[in-house]
């Protein structure tokens, strides 16, 4: 078998050697069936973005798809990115967290009926209806995906514009499925992407995104201020903390892992690292950026990769075997 080698970027910050190594992920993706599952951490947290650019919903379970996290027990069919703001032009680009920070700041709720709402400091709480939706497909691109969506009403597109101050229309990816069909990314070939898979609802690029708390703390040591696990908008946190016989966890180790296997059934697999932009600036509880450009400035120093243009943070997963996950779930990984 052909073995893709991919030598990222080597660097030097203080005494800390930086290597991020992709050369373990190999051009068939049942090569290692032989290997067996290392204990290598546990679920600390589980994040579901109903809106892309808000504020998560905190779960302790959660159903798994093809396209993303999905709330449980719920009339709703509320997944990860389901909902996406977009400016209300013709071409009805989307509005991000990278153009309105205050974005973040915006917190969805899930009602006594099971209904969600959103929340922002100052204004009245406003309900997302989804019977108020048109029944017409509006085509809009995530970056240069085609996607679609129906228009959830004037209501809650008036209350989105005050709080982002700009005209502004919320639409809801009704389809059980997406259709995006994923490239390679740049130059860099990625053998376990599955282009007819993999495709998330508006998220940026995949369904799921895992990063280690560890990460977050070695980041923060060489950035020489807080940081917050939410300030990267990870799916699943993973800690090695009150793990079991599980050795502690370096920063950046799940970089390594192929494939991993959440509980006793969710496998996924490694597709590719993720990659970084200005998001990563903005305050999750403040909905301001950090003035200093951190910590994009240093992860530009010790995260950079030329093949994929930009730094590099966690790890974008596709999914193998659906179920349910859940907080304190042990994490398996193939290194």
């Amino acid at each position: 078998y052909h073995v893709l080698l991919i030598n990222l970027l080597v660097s030097m910050l203080g005494s800390s050697l930086v290597v991020l190594d992709m050369s373990s992920i190999d051009k068939d993706p049942d090569i290692n069936q032989h290997k067996e599952w290392r204990l290598v951490g546990r679920v600390s947290k589980l994040w579901l973005y109903p809106v892309k650019s808000c504020a998560p919903l905190s779960l302790t379970e959660a159903g798994t798809s093809n396209a993303g996290l999905q709330l449980l027990h719920s009339h709703l069919l509320l997944r990860d990115r389901s909902f996406m703001i977009v400016n209300d032009t013709a071409k009805a680009t989307m509005v991000t967290g990278r153009m309105c920070p205050q974005s973040v700041l915006i917190t969805p709720v899930l009602e006594e009926n099971g209904d969600l709402a959103l929340t922002f400091p100052g204004k009245t709480n406003c309900r997302v209806t989804l019977e108020q939706q048109s029944t017409t497909l509006r085509a809009v691109k995530v970056w240069s995906d085609d996607v679609s969506g129906v228009d959830c009403g004037d209501e809650v597109a008036t209350w989105l514009g005050d709080v982002l101050r700009r005209p502004v229309r919320l639409l809801y990816h009704q389809k059980q499925t997406s259709d995006r069909i994923l490239a390679q990314y740049h130059t860099v070939a990625l053998p376990r992407l599955l282009p007819h898979q993999d495709g998330a609802l508006y998220a940026d690029r995949m369904s799921f995104m895992m990063l280690c708390e560890e990460s977050v703390t070695e980041l923060q040591q060489q950035v020489g201020k807080p940081l917050t696990p939410l300030q990267f908008r990870p799916n699943i946190l993973v800690t090695s903390g009150d793990s079991g016989n599980v050795a502690g966890l370096r920063g950046f180790q799940e970089d390594k892992w192929q494939r991993i296997k959440v509980g006793d059934t969710v496998q996924f697999r490694n597709i590719s690292p993720c990659t970084r932009c200005s998001f990563t600036c903005v305050c999750p509880e403040t909905g301001t950026a950090d003035a200093d450009g951190e910590p994009l400035k240093t992860l530009k120093k010790t995260r950079y990769s030329d093949d994929f243009k930009a730094p590099l943070f966690g790890i974008n997963l596709g999914l193998d075997i659906p179920g349910t996950i859940r907080t304190n779930d042990p994490v398996y990984a193939w290194c």
